[in-house]
């Protein structure tokens, strides 16, 4: 692969947003300095018990907003342990004139940070104990806490009254679990165990990447197939479920990307999905009307934006988000649109690619940018060339070039080095488009191949 800058610029832009900052999670370091591990250990000869407990305390400049969680934490692990003396006295009790010699019971409890920052902190205890059962027991418990506010966090309290958001957290779980377990699910087990009832998701965290949920063993499978997490992504509910201490939540996604309700033509092509071809449902006189991605959206009449697409317009569909599929619509003439659409306007043809080369040849467009792809002289491998540009001020012209071979996947085709600064294309065939997006080592400064391209 060729690849030529004409002005030879080699340069990092750096932009940070404050919102984004400030939800930011702490760095490793940060979490060694803020989380105090404590340690409660214990044993009794006379009663043949062992405790080895950990869990967190904080230290925050604001010292009642520490105080306040060290508070729930120490209570939390002391109800497990006072809990744990109590079950063991009455077994004793029962068992003691069979007790073996040496015998002893256990209760070992460690803990994970899961998020931590100024305003949230999200824990989950992981505990083993033994009390003279056929096997120890495992069970899993969290604590998430609003630090600003001073009060532990509960699930239901994320979710507006009466909004079903059980229902969504409850699909998920079921497939993400049945998916895991393979040949070896027992659907009513899941079903059971995942199903629509609050008590199923008792230990849930908060992460980057969504809420997290716990099963322990037993609760969705028996006990040697051990426990089970899954994660619900926040983008899966729809605004009208959250109250606003989830959409707060939610920002932590996108520490390290854009936020999950964005649905922009810049970052389009880069989305990491399958992107799916669609049209309108409806008569003529339908109007399937684009949401904005700003604040909240896209829920909400204040997102409802002007533009509109009609029935015979075809669409281009990425993420969704709750209801909405992020959709991009380029017209014969003009500009083209991108936002969120509600899915139930959409309709999805048949998505089977086709297998000959066909599809691929020719040469591609998206506003300066070319792609020409013809059959390679190699077997069942494809050419392609051309040129990205950026125009910057006077006559400053940065020039990505590319010349790479290829052979295509269905409807994908992967060009580039395995090194990590060669440069990377991906390519995907959806109807009359070629979606186009690289890893940013392509060309010379703001040079991009990123974009929907059309055949001349």
């Amino acid at each position: 692969m060729l690849i030529r800058d004409v002005n030879l610029i080699i340069a990092a832009v750096v932009i940070l947003f404050a919102q984004i900052e400030a939800q930011a999670a702490p760095t490793e370091g940060d979490l060694k300095q803020r989380v105090i591990k404590r340690q409660l250990s214990e044993a009794s000869k006379k009663e043949s018990w062992n405790i080895t407990v950990d869990y967190p305390e904080i230290s925050l400049a604001e010292n009642k907003s520490s105080a306040g969680f060290n508070r729930n934490s120490k209570a939390l692990i002391m109800d497990r342990v006072n809990a744990f003396k109590k079950q063991i006295s009455e077994d004793k009790a029962f068992n003691k004139a069979t007790l073996p010699e040496g015998f002893g019971y256990d209760l070992n409890i460690g803990y994970s940070v899961e998020f931590f920052n100024k305003y949230l902190i999200s824990v989950l205890f992981e505990a083993s104990e033994f009390t003279n059962g056929a096997h120890p027991n495992h069970w899993s418990f969290t604590l998430n806490y609003d630090i600003k506010n001073s009060r532990p966090l509960k699930l239901v309290e994320l979710f507006k009254n009466g909004s079903g958001f059980l229902a969504v957290i409850s699909a998920t779980s079921i497939d993400q679990i049945t998916k895991e377990q393979g040949d070896s699910a027992d659907s009513d087990w899941i079903k059971q165990g995942a199903g629509k009832d609050i008590n199923n998701f008792r230990a849930w965290s908060i992460t980057k990447k969504g809420l997290k949920f716990i099963f322990d063993p037993y609760d969705v499978a028996p006990y040697a197939a051990g426990s089970f997490t899954t994660v619900v992504p926040y983008e899966y509910f729809d605004s009208d479920l959250q109250k606003p201490i989830l959409h707060t939540i939610s920002l932590i996604s996108f520490i390290d990307g854009n936020p999950p309700n964005w649905c922009r033509s810049g970052f389009f092509p880069k989305e990491n999905v399958n992107f799916m071809s669609a049209s309108i449902s409806g008569d003529k006189d339908t109007r399937a009307y684009f949401y904005k991605d700003d604040g909240s959206c896209p829920n909400g009449k204040e997102c409802l934006g002007k533009s509109y697409v009609i029935p015979g317009d075809e669409l281009i569909v990425s993420k969704n988000y709750g209801n909405y599929l992020c959709s991009w619509y380029q017209p014969k003439k003009g500009a083209e649109t991108v936002g969120w659409i509600s899915r139930d306007q959409l309709s999805f043809g048949d998505q089977n690619s086709d297998p000959t080369d066909k599809k691929w040849l020719g040469t591609w467009t998206f506003a300066d940018s070319d792609l020409h792809i013809t059959k390679s002289d190699e077997t069942g491998l494809l050419s392609v060339k051309g040129n990205a540009f950026w125009h910057g001020l006077g006559d400053n012209i940065h020039i990505g070039e590319v010349d790479a071979v290829g052979k295509p996947a269905e409807n994908r085709l992967s060009l580039g080095g395995s090194d990590e600064y060669d440069c990377r294309i991906k390519m995907q065939r959806i109807g009359r488009f070629l979606l186009v997006s690289d890893n940013g080592y392509c060309g010379g400064v703001n040079v991009t191949f990123d974009g929907v391209y059309q055949r001349k």
